[in-house]
């Protein structure tokens, strides 16, 4: 269980308020909402968090692959990924596992769930990742004081939204190689920060988890990862990791859009997604 205890008498919802203000200092390595900030940052140049005066809040480290049920209990709180990786799932009715989508450092895994009272969502936490767990009437207040931070993170989930109908094209149309590389541009996507895109890509996912998300077996998608680095495609840089090797050429054949990472939409000669979502 997280500990929360705060300095003075200042509640949750008044130090999200205090936090979200209008400066442009950068939040210090470690703060845990510092990855937050610097996604919604991309969707409201002027909204930042400023220096760290939450106390002693810590993320809970995950020691083990966790699944996170959704349960009428858990639907006020929220679940934001401080580092590492989570995904959201269903079980379907003939027992297949579907992955709707990956978060990364920075994201509120279950948002939809809490914009959408009636919408369950299932989240798998995987090993190594630190998850912070905040009230979430406490954000429903911040929001209705500050509606700068609602609509930042509003346009941040629809950004999302966008971009996984964006890969439901590739998985009904496209090539198995195309699927595993939509995939691979998504998780550069969801990595990028202000230092720029991660070259260095990996899923911290199985592959029979990335299977589950692609729509094929295991063995197949296996086949796919070695076509593709045959083809020089792709390189895989350690044991897990990969780089995308002409990463322009790809998103063109794709017809691919960064949501996340305007300037590689620009780069390419493609009109900034955000400015769309605003």
């Amino acid at each position: 269980m997280i500990r929360l205890s705060f300095q003075g008498r200042r509640t949750m919802t008044q130090l999200l308020i205090h936090n979200f203000d209008r400066t442009r200092h950068p939040l210090p390595q470690g703060n845990p909402l510092r990855r937050l900030s610097e996604r919604l940052t991309k969707f409201d140049d002027d909204l930042s968090l400023s220096s760290l005066d939450i106390g002693s809040a810590e993320p809970e480290t995950i020691m083990r692959d966790t699944t996170l049920w959704s349960r009428k209990e858990e639907q006020d709180t929220l679940y934001l990924l401080v580092k590492g990786c989570a995904f959201t799932f269903s079980i379907l009715p003939n027992g297949r596992r579907f992955i709707a989508d990956v978060y990364r450092g920075g994201s509120i895994c279950n948002w939809r769930g809490f914009a959408m009272n009636s919408l369950s969502t299932d989240i798998q936490v995987k090993a190594g990742a630190q998850l912070l767990r905040l009230p979430a009437e406490a954000l429903r207040k911040a929001c209705a004081d500050r509606p700068a931070l609602e609509n930042a993170l509003s346009l941040h989930e629809n950004a999302r939204a966008y971009r996984s109908l964006q890969r439901m094209r590739t998985l009904v149309v496209g090539r198995s190689e195309d699927k595993f590389l939509h995939f691979l541009l998504d998780l550069q996507d969801e990595l990028t920060t202000p230092q720029g895109p991660k070259e260095q890509i990996d899923p911290i996912m199985t592959q029979i988890e990335i299977s589950d998300m692609l729509g094929m077996s295991a063995v197949h998608l296996n086949r796919t990862i070695q076509s593709l680095l045959a083809a020089k495609a792709i390189e895989r840089t350690t044991r897990t990791t990969y780089r995308i090797k002409d990463r322009e050429r790809e998103a063109e054949n794709l017809n691919y859009r960064y949501f996340f990472s305007p300037d590689l939409n620009e780069s390419s000669g493609k009109h900034s997604s955000v400015e769309q979502l605003r």
